[in-house]
């Protein structure tokens, strides 16, 4: 009687002919797929890297632009402006930029007042008081040189206006920048209205002689001021 037997056959195969349900397939896809991410991470990351540099490289070419220092010039209402105006900001009064090249701070028994000296390249020069006194009052002033007046009594004649006296006193000023004057001091002076609205005052620091300035109130909205804080 002829006994059976039982021998086993190997023959290789492909992973992939397994099907889907094959272990060995799923190993195959898994390994595959962690390629295509890495590859896929990589070049996302060289191509952010390509993107910067670029913009750097664009950003370093393109010089900045030049500002215009008059173009920054602030919002603020011109009375706050005014109030704080300082050694090198710029006042436009009637068509003509002035630069604050000095300024008086007077304090007279807590009045206080400041002047400021203006002047341009062409040679314009202005003195400019401001003055917080129930409202803002602003006073462009003028130089005058060789009048011979002297403030002795309550009216004064000049160029055929009568000017009544108005105030007279002492105060002490703190100087800043460029003004003509010690750095300190009491200064005295006399002021007189005229009848035709305009102002004569007389000042001296420290017992000089007194100096002459024919004035006139303006408007403040009729100034225009650049700040120049950085």
């Amino acid at each position: 009687m002829a006994e059976w037997q039982t021998r086993w056959l190997q023959v290789p195969v492909r992973a992939t002919s397994w099907g889907f349900k094959s272990p060995l397939a799923h190993q195959v896809d898994a390994s595959l797929l962690v390629l295509v991410i890495v590859a896929a991470g990589a070049g996302a990351a060289v191509a952010l890297w390509l993107r910067r540099s670029r913009a750097d490289a664009a950003t370093q070419a393109t010089p900045s632009a030049r500002q215009d220092p008059f173009a920054t010039r602030t919002t603020a209402p011109v009375e706050h402006e005014l109030r704080r105006l300082r050694v090198g900001d710029i006042v436009e009064h009637e068509a003509k930029e002035l630069v604050v090249r000095g300024s008086l701070r007077f304090d007279e028994d807590g009045s206080l007042w400041t002047e400021h000296l203006l002047d341009d390249a062409a040679g314009t020069r202005r003195w400019l008081s401001v003055e917080d006194d129930e409202g803002l009052e602003c006073v462009v002033w003028r130089r005058l040189e060789g009048t011979g007046l002297d403030p002795a009594g309550d009216e004064v004649v000049h160029e055929s206006t009568s000017f009544r006296l108005d105030e007279r006193g002492t105060a002490h000023y703190q100087a800043e920048g460029t003004t003509g004057t010690p750095a300190a001091g009491d200064a005295d002076y006399v002021e007189y209205i005229g009848a035709d609205g305009r102002l004569l005052a007389f000042e001296r620091f420290g017992g000089s002689d007194w100096e002459v300035s024919i004035g006139e109130r303006v408007a403040p909205s009729s100034l225009r001021v650049w700040n120049t804080e950085a």
